[in-house]
């Protein structure tokens, strides 16, 4: 990491970091286009850096494909703001089945 990168990462980590929930439908199933709304909710809200699948976003309840669409879809969200929306995934298990 150069050091421009590394000093805007460090101003970028000086805010919030939002934890989205992650919202199932009746079937316990998720709901992706909800969760979508919770990105674009939480982006126009102003917060600037964005864990998905943090620890208190139902992650242990999450197949590795969800966890994957999830910062897919966070991701996406990102990409639609000025550049400004530092994603920063979360992880968890043990190390051999860490994701």
């Amino acid at each position: 990491m150069r050091d421009g990168e590394r000093a805007r990462l460090i101003k970028e980590l000086q805010t919030i970091c939002a934890i989205p929930i992650t919202p199932f439908d009746e079937a316990q199933r998720v709901d992706w286009a909800a969760y979508g709304r919770v990105i674009r909710g939480i982006v126009a809200g102003g917060m600037t850096v964005l864990t998905p699948n943090g620890n208190t976003s139902e992650f242990y309840s999450l197949t590795r494909e969800e966890c994957d669409r999830a910062v897919a879809v966070t991701v996406g969200a990102a990409s639609s703001t000025d550049g400004s929306l530092l994603v920063m995934p979360g992880v968890g298990h043990d190390i051999a089945t860490g994701h």
